[in-house]
């Protein structure tokens, strides 16, 4: 990775020295745009994804460390059995958001083993408007060059 990002920074460095910026800045607006559409595609799929999950009641027990402790998910207990949250905990006001043995309804499917919490849902909701907004911003900035 810290080849990609040496090799990346000697590439636009003789871009700018040469006097091609303009090659430059086609590039980076074609790196935002692309990224912009996978976001906005990650959040439509979450979000038809999470249709197909049904409300149930469940109780809050924990923040549970997935992948090498590299993401941190709430575990729920749904049915008798302990179910993960479908997105990685927040990171901030962890005291005021999860409160242990608190029972709360979320978003449940058996099949996929995971849960949407009501904090799932604001961030796929918000992420969707956003990248959309984002996209539309975008595309009207393009148009207007």
């Amino acid at each position: 990775m810290e080849k990609l990002i040496a090799i990346a920074i000697i590439l636009i460095l003789i871009l700018i020295f040469t006097g091609r910026v303009n090659i430059l800045i086609v590039a980076v607006s074609i790196l935002i745009g692309a990224t912009a559409v996978f976001m906005t595609l990650f959040f439509v799929v979450n979000f038809f994804v999470f249709l197909t999950f049904r409300p149930r009641k469940a109780k809050y027990l924990r923040i549970e460390g997935r992948f090498n402790d590299r993401w941190h998910n709430a575990c729920y207990l749904v049915d008798g059995e302990e179910y993960l949250c479908i997105f990685p905990w927040e990171g901030i006001f962890i005291k005021q958001l999860y409160k242990e043995n608190k029972e709360c309804t979320v978003l449940f499917n058996k099949k996929m083993g995971r849960v949407y919490d009501k904090y799932a849902i604001v961030t796929t909701a918000l992420g969707l408007v956003f990248s959309i907004g984002l996209d539309v911003g975008l595309v009207l900035l393009y148009l207007s060059v």
